[in-house]
């Protein structure tokens, strides 16, 4: 989800009646966080993907020095579901078809793709982001050690909250990570 502001439109006033305000009054900026909530095989997981990409792209890595590394992390039930979103990242990267496809976007990839990892090289800055599945742990410990670009959590509404118990949930896990996002970075 990104944030540009409405007024390019052409259609300002009859944006301002469907949202019930002056869109102008509207944030202008990225939100932190956002959720996609459809139903089954809408896409979710495609979003999702683009959403680590363009995460990867634009996130501000300012504060990342050298021999840091930024992540967008994906967390979901298991880690086999979690590769769905990183597959759908291999398709349009190129990963695992022949060279002689055309497939403009193998040229992000800055190091051979592991089944768990995907490392993109920045065009404008030429910094290296890693987006990888990770496994929840107890606490969100997982999502701590790295600068976080965005983090996905992959069938949140299925990971159990602090109410049921659960050791590792989404909850714990959303305190962990929100404030490590950086700029311009998402959950």
């Amino acid at each position: 989800v990104g944030a540009r502001g409405l007024s390019h439109t052409g259609f300002i006033e009859a944006v301002g009646k469907m949202i019930g305000c002056d869109p102008a009054l509207l944030p202008n900026s990225v939100p932190v966080e956002f959720y996609v909530i459809c139903g089954i095989r809408t896409g979710k997981s495609l979003m999702c993907a683009a959403a680590g990409l363009k995460a990867a792209l634009t996130v501000n890595l300012d504060q990342v020095g050298p021999g840091d590394e930024a992540c967008v992390y994906i967390l979901s039930l298991t880690r086999r579901k979690a590769k769905k979103i990183l597959k759908h990242l291999h398709g349009a990267l190129g990963i695992g078809t022949p060279k002689s496809v055309d497939r403009p976007l193998r040229a992000l990839l800055a190091r051979k793709p592991t089944s768990e990892a995907i490392w993109i090289r920045r065009p404008h800055d030429g910094k290296v982001v890693c987006i990888s599945i990770v496994a929840g742990a107890s606490a969100g410990g997982s999502l701590v050690a790295d600068w976080v670009a965005a983090a996905i959590f992959d069938e949140a509404t299925r990971q159990n909250g602090e109410s049921d118990g659960s050791i590792i949930n989404f909850d714990d896990s959303r305190k962990a990570v929100i404030g490590r996002i950086m700029p311009g970075g998402q959950l």
